[in-house]
């Protein structure tokens, strides 16, 4: 006999609006993320989990920036905001922070299964003085 498991449907998530700021500013500064996002069904428990990883060839490393508090998602819209103190970047080579890197917002169950990502594509530049300087961009422009 075949065993039939109840089909789980995964939440479809519409993210309708994203900001981080501040922006165009040192790399490791403060950051405010804040988004609004709608989901077709309820979600129960879901937190955000918000990391930045750096990326090059062979050498990935993800600094984890915080998790959000686990609620409960109803049917509808809803906004998201999560402040970040700064992003510690101790361990990581200088020049592997001089790439592109991702600012990675996860919406994830109480099962800690994710529903969605939103990757934001941060442009790492150096400015005259030296300092590394990150430009946050938006996937919704």
């Amino acid at each position: 006999e075949p065993v039939y498991r109840e089909a789980i449907m995964v939440p479809t998530i519409t993210v309708s609006d994203l900001d981080v700021t501040p922006n165009d500013c040192a790399l490791g500064d403060p950051l405010d993320l804040k988004m609004v996002f709608e989901t077709d069904q309820h979600i129960t428990g879901g937190y955000w989990e918000i990391k930045y990883m750096v990326d090059m060839a062979a050498q990935r490393q993800i600094i984890e920036l915080g998790v959000s508090q686990p609620i409960d998602y109803a049917v509808g819209q809803h906004p998201f905001s999560h402040h970040i103190e700064g992003i510690d970047f101790t361990g990581v080579k200088k020049s592997l922070l001089r790439n592109v890197g991702l600012l990675l917002a996860s919406l994830k169950n109480s099962d800690a299964e994710e529903i969605i990502q939103v990757s934001m594509v941060t442009q790492v530049s150096k400015n005259s003085e030296g300092s590394l300087i990150r430009t946050i961009m938006s996937p919704l422009e």
